[in-house]
């Protein structure tokens, strides 16, 4: 505390006070700061004794009523497909409640004024960026344009009240002047650019009085230091903090202590700031205010659940629940749970998206990024399979077999309604709008941390090729059909609900009071239809319930990974490990079928206590006859006929171009007609598979014929947005194929002949 009051009133001293006068105020000045911390460290302290005591009494309860300790715990942290009454009510759901339910509001609100395509093109970024400014200093009014008054204003109306909500929740985060949106500093560029070169930029752009406190014998020295601070991936601690949280947050993971650190490095104005963003910034302004939404969103769901620590919450509940069922542990075997435990645990709290070597992390998300750019052209084709494990689920809320088969064919019939249209029922629903927050690719891959020129290249990727429509239009359309279903139950109370909504509804713990105020707010839309939409209950308990269960429910009907899928994918590794980069690489692409096993499948086995056999019949057949249709549209645009339906070999493939069969459909889907994936490929993942494209070159040489074929095709495969459905039909038929003839003559003959035989199909076009 002298340290403090020395430091600050250094600080007085240098604004021209007193040296008595400023050490008067410094000690008035801390001693309030000390009390005002005590206090909220008082109140957090009880806070969290409260949740502690809530959490072990939910996971017990999961426990008594049947589940494994490992169980009990993934239901909370993660969410389990059982009928148990809490399964679905995770900390990973209300993690995705709270950000859609921020973002449907944010989006919704720039949709309205029509303001959404303005921010999308980014034509009025510096307006934007100087009135954020200007508001962060409780100024504003300083941007020329209306709009980007407008936009600014939203933003920070979003970003404000999420804030106070971490406050709330018990962190101490004060406004700070100079805001325009997370400071995110692009290391890769910092590490390119050099230390000395780094320090020569940044100095002359900082506002040395509030920079590292102000106070520092030189700062080209703590540069330095923040340099390699950043560079090495370590945290700087800040011993001269402005604003220290003395007294305040206990433990060395303190979340709430984490988000109210101040900033070290502040710039003089806007333009200095824009200056440095450009530079060493990896993030543009829209994907900066997603970044921001998405991370705030991601500490709200964890304090309010967890309390102010969740790492330490999370390792005493354990502890505690272990002690109550020891006995249970030993009878059962249990004992090798604190590996998974634990994986689940750091899956939860982010850890395993922190780099540890951001270099390392940025070759494996780039060459990932890069692996979906020129793969997944085709993926809106792959996604015609969608549609049958979408039927499943209305089925499973409860809707009959014809109407729950019919209902997805309708759904698409909606998405093709007005873009302004459908972004209104997503922001009223929250969901319909992965596209919108640089989501798409999710369902495919492990998610990683693009820097903002991948990021646009991939989100222009994926509306090319329609999967961002697909997948917007269908779970747009679901919660729609999903809204409508509930507001069709206005007048029926609780008791009286029909038994698969009352099941789910026990998933997601909504209650008889919960349902009593959310068909209080039922809205009657211009098509004359009484629909519930979750942003319009005023609740906001209530209100992230029902945008978690539609969330939820939409990611299952259209499959997406969740967090459980997504730690199995990474297999709990590190991001920025050499393990982590390698294990990514390797699991590429295996996201989606993980999720049909976990989701789809696991849903049909235990979604309501027992296997239910006709919607596992229903999604062997129904994947399979839609996977068949996947191939025939790919064998098309590829200037082939359809696989022979007679054949057992065409049965196989579309078993697994339909997902049905999970990751032993990509298996099975290996081409047998010499020309396709192998086993081993698949397996590899699309990276290391590339290896075995070369070998094949290597190989073709030595056998001394073939090799400039390969070269060819290898090369052309490693184009980016050469596969796109309707680009790739015309380079295979009107060049790919008449060069391969080329360089490989009798090319075409042998593969038509290895086609024929395996799967009866000839070529098209000769």
């Amino acid at each position: 505390m002298l340290r403090m009051v020395d430091e600050q009133a250094k600080r007085l001293v240098a604004d021209g006070f007193e040296y008595d006068s400023a050490v008067r105020r410094a000690v008035d000045d801390v001693r309030a700061n000390t009390t005002r911390n005590i206090k909220r460290q008082r109140k957090n302290m009880a806070k969290n004794v409260v949740i502690k005591a809530s959490i072990v009494g939910k996971i017990s309860a999961l426990v008594h009523k049947g589940l494994s300790i490992k169980d009990a715990i993934r239901a909370y942290l993660e969410g389990i497909s059982s009928h148990i009454e809490g399964a679905r009510d995770s900390l990973a759901m209300r993690k995705s409640a709270v950000e859609h339910g921020y973002f449907s509001r944010f989006i919704g609100e720039l949709n309205r004024e029509g303001l959404l395509p303005v921010l999308n093109s980014s034509a009025l970024d510096d307006e934007i960026g100087r009135e954020l400014w200007a508001l962060s200093a409780g100024k504003g009014g300083v941007a020329k344009n209306k709009q980007a008054k407008q936009i600014a204003d939203i933003i920070f109306k979003t970003r404000d009240s999420m804030r106070k909500r971490q406050n709330e929740a018990g962190a101490d985060i004060t406004q700070v002047e100079g805001y325009v949106m997370p400071q995110r500093h692009d290391t890769h560029k910092m590490f390119k650019a050099g230390e000395e070169k780094w320090v020569k930029d940044m100095t002359p752009l900082l506002d040395k009085k509030r920079s590292f406190g102000g106070d520092y014998e030189s700062l080209e020295a703590a540069m330095r230091a923040a340099y390699r601070a950043m560079v090495s991936g370590t945290r700087l601690n800040d011993p001269l903090d402005v604003n220290p949280k003395l007294f305040q947050f206990d433990g060395p993971e303190n979340l709430a202590k984490s988000v109210s650190q101040s900033r070290q490095l502040h710039f003089k104005d806007y333009d200095s700031w824009d200056a440095w963003n450009n530079e060493y910034g990896m993030r543009g302004l829209n994907e900066g205010v997603i970044d921001a939404i998405r991370y705030d969103a991601n500490n709200i769901a964890l304090m309010e659940r967890f309390g102010t620590n969740p790492e330490a919450m999370l390792k005493a509940v354990i502890a505690e629940i272990k002690r109550m069922f020891r006995d249970k542990i030993a009878k059962e075997g249990e004992l090798g749970i604190d590996k998974k435990v634990q994986d689940m645990i750091d899956a939860a709290l982010g850890k395993d998206m922190m780099a540890a070597h951001p270099t390392v992390a940025r070759v494996g998300t780039n060459i990932r990024a890069f692996n979906n750019v020129t793969m997944l052209g085709g993926a809106v084709i792959s996604s015609l399979t969608d549609i049958p494990m979408k039927s499943l689920e209305y089925k499973f809320q409860g809707k009959s077999w014809l109407s729950s088969t019919v209902q997805p064919f309708l759904d698409i019939a909606q998405g093709l309604k007005s873009k302004k249209d459908r972004i209104e029922f997503a922001s009223l629903t929250g969901v319909g709008f992965e596209s919108m927050i640089a989501d798409i690719g999710g369902r495919f891959s492990a998610q990683d941390n693009l820097s903002n020129k991948a990021a646009k290249v991939q989100r222009i990727f994926f509306k090319l090729n329609g999967l961002a429509w697909w997948t917007d239009s269908h779970k747009n359309a679901m919660g729609r059909v999903m809204s409508h279903d509930l507001g069709l139950k206005q007048g029926v109370a609780f008791a009286d609900l029909d038994k698969d909504t009352r099941r789910l509804f026990g998933n997601f713990n909504i209650k008889e009071a919960d349902w009593d105020i959310a068909r209080k707010s039922v809205t009657t839309m211009e098509d004359g239809r009484s629909y519930i939409f979750p942003n319009n209950i005023e609740n906001q308990a209530v209100r992230e319930k029902l945008i978690g269960y539609f969330v939820d429910r939409s990611d299952i009907g259209v499959p997406t990974p969740g967090a459980r899928e997504q730690r199995i994918a990474t297999l709990g590794t590190q991001r920025g490990t050499a393990v982590g980069e390698a294990v990514r690489l390797l699991m590429q692409f295996k996201s989606f079928p993980i999720t049909v096993v976990t989701k789809v499948w696991g849903r049909a086995l235990y979604g309501k206590g027992k296997a239910d056999i006709p919607a596992m019949a229903y999604l062997m057949l129904q994947t399979m006859a839609f996977g068949y249709m996947a191939q025939a549209a790919k064998d098309l645009v590829k200037g082939r006929t359809p696989k022979d339906p007679t054949r057992v070999e065409t049965a196989f493939a579309a078993l697994g171009q339909g997902g049905g069969a999970g990751i032993l459909g990509d298996i099975l889907l290996a081409d047998g007609a010499g020309f396709g994936r192998s086993a081993t490929q698949i397996f590899s993942g699309p990276t290391f598979g590339r290896f075995d494209d070369l070998f094949k070159i290597y190989s073709a040489g030595v056998r001394g014929g073939g090799s400039k074929a390969q070269i060819a095709r290898t090369a052309i495969s490693a184009v980016p947005f050469n596969n796109l459905f309707y680009t790739r039909a015309a380079l295979e038929n009107l060049l790919i194929h008449a060069m391969m003839e080329d360089l490989n003559p009798g090319y075409l003959r042998r593969m038509e002949r290895n086609m024929n035989r395996t799967y009866g199909q000839q070529l098209l076009f000769k």
